[in-house]
């Protein structure tokens, strides 16, 4: 699962609850903190790609699609 929170631990929100197929990883925010990139994808498929969240979990976007494992995501958070 994809959560934030505060600081100190309080307030966590669980950003990709509503799908339990649905996992993500490697997660950063961009350099205004407005939106979160994570690498994620579904149990079924086992790949990977890159999506966009809104930093309180909404309008998730698929940024790529691809049948590699996009698992190399810094590079991202340069070019937004």
């Amino acid at each position: 699962d994809l959560m934030i929170m505060d600081a100190n631990g309080a307030n966590r929100t669980n950003l990709t609850s509503s799908d339990p197929l649905f996992y993500s990883g490697a997660p950063c925010f961009s350099l205004d903190g407005q939106r979160i990139y994570a690498t994620a994808g579904t149990a079924l498929s086992g790949q990977r790609d890159i999506y966009r969240f809104d930093a309180n979990g909404t309008n998730r976007i698929q940024i790529t699609d691809t049948e590699a494992d996009e698992v190399f995501l810094s590079v991202v958070n340069l070019l937004r």
